[in-house]
């Protein structure tokens, strides 16, 4: 693939030419700044109530229900982990009406 070179007119100086190397680095940390500002405010798993599973309704709530009771009525069932060894399985119903979770360790 050939890449034109853009070129520059300084009021100064001579034309300054821009070839592959400078065209593809700029995409390049154009593409991790923006990765950066995406990422950069990703909210961390917490250990909190429900562990990394940020659910809806967390438990002590009167939508807190049990795993088997979500499992049955789910829209959403997903897993996360808060270390290498301890693995939670999240669940919600529909319209986030209930929520629940379970952890263990592997």
């Amino acid at each position: 693939m050939r890449f034109p070179l853009l070129a520059k007119k300084d009021s100064d100086g001579p034309q300054v030419r821009l070839g592959r190397r400078k065209v593809l680095g700029g995409i390049g940390a154009s593409g991790l700044v923006a990765a950066a500002g995406v990422f950069a405010g990703a909210t961390p798993a917490a250990a909190d109530s429900d562990n990394c599973c940020n659910l809806a309704n967390k438990p002590g709530s009167a939508n807190f229900t049990t795993m088997t009771y979500c499992r049955a009525h789910m829209s959403y069932l997903w897993g996360c982990a808060m270390s290498g060894t301890l693995h939670c399985s999240c669940c919600e119903t529909a319209g986030n009406a209930k929520s629940s979770f379970e952890c263990q360790y592997n």
